[in-house]
């Protein structure tokens, strides 16, 4: 009986062939179960919570110009007098009246304070005893009486879509009626 030691050299072709074949194909299987595993290794797809966006409406805008600075606190915030908002704007102040736009916002609850930097010097002026000399204002029109008001008297809830907020700003110089 004849037998060849190393098999037939088609079948050896043949096999060395399907080695590569083979090798291909389980690359490629643990390639895909990699992408798998990394594509859905986040757990369960999320719903996102879509953004909500405020225009603060700003009203007895003084004509002495300036900046108008505004920002969006967490209760946290508020209550710390951090200057870490959510989301803060500087925008150039138009009198009388002044439309101002927060886009994107989580929603949630917040207090939202503003002042007019008349003098641009980037912060609130205060005169000897202490009292604000520029406009300020508060969400929900809420009034300081020694210190600024309680975050629960200037809380607003935004929920997810379009908010709108009107502020009026307090401390505005009146005009007077000339002395005869």
């Amino acid at each position: 009986m004849f037998t060849e030691p190393y098999g037939r050299p088609e079948r050896q072709v043949a096999s060395r062939m399907g080695n590569r074949v083979r090798m291909f194909f389980s690359c490629m299987a643990w390639i895909l179960s990699f992408l798998m595993f990394a594509f859905f290794a986040g757990g369960p797809a999320r719903a996102e919570t879509p953004d909500a966006s405020l225009t603060v409406r700003i009203e007895n805008v003084s004509a002495r110009g300036g900046m108008m600075r505004l920002g969006i606190y967490t209760k946290d915030a508020y209550d710390r007098n951090s200057t870490d908002a959510v989301v803060s704007l500087d925008v150039a102040a138009t009198a009388p009246v002044q439309e101002v736009e927060f886009a994107p916002v989580p929603p949630g609850t917040y207090a939202v304070q503003v002042y007019q930097d008349i003098n641009g010097n980037g912060h609130m002026d205060y005169n000897w005893a202490g009292l604000p000399t520029e406009p300020y204002g508060f969400s929900r029109d809420a009034h300081p009486l020694v210190a600024k008001p309680d975050f629960a008297l200037a809380k607003v809830t935004l929920n997810a879509g379009r908010n709108i907020l009107t502020i009026h700003l307090q401390n505005v110089e009146k005009k007077r009626a000339p002395q005869p």
